[in-house]
């Protein structure tokens, strides 16, 4: 009868519901895997432009990337140049473990005057990556700056150069101090930028500026905000969130993209692979976790003040991390052959990748003196 008609349309329905529901699925399917082949080709293409817009064909140029054995692990290290007679540019990347190595290109015409050496340090990036279950006991300022001495005296006999140019960005500048004071006779100048003086002090000056900031342009709900909460360090997260979210809109224009720059250097980095990416990103966490304890503890004015070789502090006027006041502070009582604060309007800390072109001018103003110097050859 009737209801037995309902069932059997319904049935027929149903039945029709499920076909053209396994069609869509299939064609979701196909289309995903589609879409993927080509964000696939699509990044194979960008990779394969990089590399060849970053490749190195002068006859007596360099470029090198490899592990190497430094205190006693495998570690990545890239060395670029046009030309293997100019001085040797040692770069300390920050973080701790924000490797430096797929912000090549924005060296590249660094790579005219110097030959960079960009180096992923214990804990950082493709490092971190070939060392399984890496020992965060390992992650001191200590074992760090010995392992960027031994790369030093790696460099000097594999590049045949008697003298470097050491330089430190942020946590670079950490171990930068410590391998000038170890073994001053192997550079010609120590350059610092994004200068770590004291993690709380620097955080306070920092913070201090942030509120003259927020008071000028009369933002009367941030001021409340960050008024409610005090200078850093906090230990409470809402605190921290407020301050950053702060710290972020009144920062530096290209420190604001620079995250989604960053993206977009490691995507299309060359021979970047898919875990190298990842081991990017999850090394920067796992290492600013392995040393927050001691850098949180950390003061350069602890240690000695006297550098044995030429000593230059490059920042950005707009650093809300590590301000440009407060290290001046610090630079005027240190101690050395020549030194030399300059200051690059506009910049924020990361000013050494933020504004490539401006920091490679002023590092050639401030150090073309004694580029000369580096060019001495070991016999």
């Amino acid at each position: 009868g009737v209801p037995r008609m309902q069932r059997m349309l319904v049935s027929v329905k149903l039945r029709g519901w499920a076909t053209a529901t396994k069609r869509l699925t299939g064609l979701l399917a196909v289309c995903l895997v589609l879409v993927t082949l080509g964000a696939l080709v699509w990044r194979s293409q960008l990779q394969a432009r990089v590399a060849a817009s970053q490749a190195i064909t002068s006859p007596h140029g360099i470029d090198e990337s490899r592990f190497i054995t430094i205190g006693g692990i495998k570690q990545w290290v890239q060395i670029r140049g046009e030309d293997r007679a100019n001085p040797v540019l040692l770069v300390l990347h920050g973080g701790p473990g924000s490797s430096f190595i797929p912000y090549t290109p924005l060296f590249r015409k660094w790579e005219r005057y110097f030959t960079v050496v960009l180096w992923d340090q214990r804990g950082t990036s493709r490092t971190y990556g070939h060392n399984a279950l890496p020992d965060s006991d390992t992650m001191t300022i200590d074992r760090m700056t010995a392992d960027g001495l031994e790369l030093s005296a790696y460099l000097r006999s594999h590049l045949r150069k008697d003298k470097l140019i050491l330089l430190g960005h942020s946590w670079g500048s950490v171990l930068g101090v410590g391998m000038a004071m170890a073994k001053p006779q192997w550079y010609s100048v120590f350059i610092g930028t994004g200068f770590i003086v004291s993690e709380v002090p620097d955080w306070v000056a920092a913070f201090d500026i942030l509120v003259a900031k927020v008071r000028a342009s009369q933002n009367q709900t941030a001021l409340s905000e960050l008024t409610n909460i005090g200078p850093p360090p906090y230990t409470d997260a809402y605190a921290q969130k407020v301050h950053d979210r702060w710290i972020h809109r009144y920062n530096a224009k290209e420190e604001k993209n620079l995250s989604s720059a960053a993206w977009k250097m490691v995507l299309t980095a060359p021979q970047y692979s898919f875990s190298d990416i990842r081991d990017f990103f999850a090394s920067a966490e796992f290492s600013e976790r392995a040393t927050y304890d001691e850098l949180y503890a950390y003061d350069a004015r602890k240690r000695k003040q006297q550098f044995q070789m030429p000593v230059v502090i490059i920042e950005g006027t707009e650093d809300l991390i590590t301000p440009a006041s407060f290290i001046k502070l610090y630079f005027d009582k240190i101690r050395a052959p020549a030194k030399s604060f300059a200051l690059i309007e506009g910049g924020g800390h990361n000013v050494i990748v933020t504004k490539p072109q401006a920091f490679l001018k002023m590092l050639l103003a401030e150090v073309g003196e004694l580029i000369s110097t580096t060019k001495a050859v070991i016999h």
